[in-house]
């Protein structure tokens, strides 16, 4: 199954920046989604705070969600996405 990863994020965020450098780190492919342009999303998925990460199945379910800069979330998941390859 192939996940589609979403980091929710508005401009000037010092926490979505260091998150930026966390997943590059850990090489997680993300799609950026930007709270000024496109206000859409985060209202469909109910997010409230960034950054947020939204991990979707291919029926665009919500698998996994992590609030903020949390560093042992995102080594979880990235060994999620690798068994998954």
């Amino acid at each position: 199954m192939k996940y589609t990863v979403l980091k929710f994020e508005r401009p000037g965020c010092a926490p979505c920046k260091t998150l930026d450098q966390l997943l590059e780190k850990h090489d997680i492919k993300v799609t950026k989604v930007d709270q000024i342009k496109s206000p859409e999303m985060f209202q469909e998925f109910n997010v409230r705070s960034v950054p947020t990460i939204l991990v979707l199945n291919h029926e665009n379910e919500v698998e996994q969600t992590i609030i903020g800069v949390v560093e042992h979330a995102l080594i979880s998941l990235k060994e999620k996405i690798n068994e998954e390859q």
